[in-house]
């Protein structure tokens, strides 16, 4: 797995906040969707509720919502067939035991996994314990290698 630079931000907001959602839609998502991101982000909505994740950099403008700062993103090397089974669990089980909390994401290919900055150190420590090797990314630029996918035991 791989620790990536970035520090990372959760944004929310009411779904019912049109004109906020209309203006953060055509500042940031409109780049993100448009762009080749260095760094992953993630929207999920849903009725209750519009959320955001993405790097403090790119969450530059947010306005109206509630924000919490403060996250690092691992990823889970991929891709990762769905017919796999129990990887999140085993990951989250290992921050779990460690006192970690943790904000979990998917993609089509592969898992994220976020934790508060302050927690990193202890949560690379939690994972090396069972069993995975965690790269830490420098730059975004870089490839996806070296490493290997994390596996736990």
């Amino acid at each position: 797995m791989q620790l990536l630079p970035e520090i990372y931000v959760v944004g929310k907001w009411p779904p019912s906040d049109k004109k906020t959602l209309q203006t953060l839609a055509m500042q940031n998502l409109a780049k993100f969707m448009f762009t080749n991101p260095k760094s992953p982000q993630f929207l999920a909505i849903t009725p209750d509720e519009v959320s955001l994740i993405c790097s403090e950099e790119d969450s530059e403008g947010w306005e109206g919502g509630e924000v919490d700062g403060g996250w690092s993103c691992f990823k889970v090397l991929g891709p990762m067939p769905f017919n796999l089974i129990g990887i999140m669990a085993k990951l989250s089980d290992c921050l779990a035991k460690a006192g970690i909390s943790l904000l979990a994401q998917s993609t089509f290919e592969t898992d994220y996994i976020l934790v508060k900055d302050k927690s990193v150190k202890d949560a690379i420590a939690a994972f090396e314990e069972e069993g995975c090797i965690v790269d830490i990314i420098e730059d975004l630029d870089q490839d996806d290698a070296p490493g290997e996918n994390c596996t736990p035991s």
